[in-house]
């Protein structure tokens, strides 16, 4: 199996059913996989291991009878398919396999010490232990980091996780991208309830490339799945990046509600492009045909403090709708900070109060 399909197949093992949190098994026919659940429960063993092959990559003699003492403690505990033929070709004295198990040793340091919870040098000097290693090591450093961006127990270190993986360079997007679209394969086409977290996370790295990851971000948002574009507007709404918007504002205007009432829900999160997203936002008002999705966006202008869309929720108060009532009625308490309870009280702020309101708004 080659090295990359062979390190999604990890990612997968690792985070599929994430709803179920499956344990992975190892699969010791596939030299690609290190399983890093099995790798905990044996972290004993697996110290003892990497402590071997660290003395087996040591210049000095004396380390070398060591480490095939340690080597002979462990067994049968191994890593890779062929550790167990380089220890024997170390045993009997190759140089190569000697200098070859030595460097897997600081690879598989580097993987547990970024398993072993955030500390952001040394999870820097691990990062960039793997990136010099070429591919073998890069494999192991984005498998290793989309593992952990597939179990919910690490959900603190997420965006210390995302960065690491942002900071990797072209080989990172293209496994993010490739794991991604793995997913998405998974993903139900039009069910209404589905597991949408480990996507939207991966989306979310694709996200922090910046322009890098436009093309693989647009990508999915136009995947025949409504599903999968719904993954996408809710991925761009948690990483709050301006930078995404276009596509957001696309979907938006999606032909199906689920993913216009994401996309609008997500734009109550943009924050940072409030200029732009506001305005879309008063727009929609305009077009939406959907009762949901209409009062999702009122709900969305609040969130997003959108002060120019005063004068719309109040026209909104007009709407025959309890509920629409209700939603535009919040979004103005949100946006405003008045409490009033009834559309006429509301009008009579409106009348004799916004102007006032508006002027020192505009200065605050």
């Amino acid at each position: 199996m080659p090295l990359r399909r062979a390190a999604l197949v990890l990612l997968l093992a690792l985070g599929a059913c994430s709803s179920q949190r499956r344990e992975p098994e190892k699969d010791p026919n596939d030299p690609g996989k290190v399983d890093l659940n099995l790798l905990k429960r044996n972290s004993r063993n697996l110290q003892d291991y990497i402590g071997a092959m660290l003395l087996a990559g040591s210049t000095n003699p004396g380390d070398w009878a060591e480490s095939k003492k340690q080597f002979d403690l462990v067994s049968p505990f191994f890593v890779f398919q062929e550790d167990p033929t380089l220890i024997r070709q170390f045993k009997a004295g190759s140089e190569t396999a000697r200098r070859e198990l030595g460097r897997r040793g600081m690879l598989l340091q580097a993987v547990v010490t970024l398993s072993s919870g955030y500390n952001r040098e040394k999870w820097e000097a691990a990062r960039k232990t793997l990136m010099d290693a070429g591919e073998p090591g890069q494999v192991l450093l984005c498998t290793t980091l989309l593992g952990m961006l597939l179990n919910v127990q690490n959900i603190q270190i997420f965006p210390q996780i995302r960065f690491a993986l942002a900071e990797s360079g072209a080989f990172a997007l293209e496994t993010t991208t490739g794991l991604g679209k793995e997913l998405a394969a998974q993903t139900p086409a039009d069910a209404a309830v589905f597991n949408m977290d480990d996507l939207v996370q991966v989306l979310m790295v694709v996200i922090s490339f910046g322009d890098a990851g436009r093309g693989a971000l647009d990508e999915f948002s136009r995947s025949p799945k409504s599903n999968v574009r719904r993954c996408v507007a809710r991925s761009i709404g948690e990483s709050k990046d301006g930078s995404a918007l276009s596509v957001l504002l696309r979907l938006q205007a999606d032909p199906e509600w689920t993913v216009r009432m994401s996309a609008t829900q997500s734009m109550g999160q943009m924050g940072s492009v409030r200029s732009v997203a506001g305005p879309a936002l008063v727009e929609r008002l305009g077009k939406e045909k959907d009762g949901l999705v209409f009062r999702a966006t009122l709900r969305a202008i609040g969130d997003l403090l959108y002060a120019d869309a005063v004068p719309d929720l109040i026209k909104v108060l007009e709407l025959p709708s309890r509920e629409t009532l209700e939603a535009a009625m919040g979004a103005l308490y949100i946006i405003t900070g008045e409490k009033h309870l009834s559309r006429d009280k509301w009008y009579e702020w409106y009348r004799t109060r916004y102007p006032d309101w508006k002027k020192k708004n505009a200065k605050s």
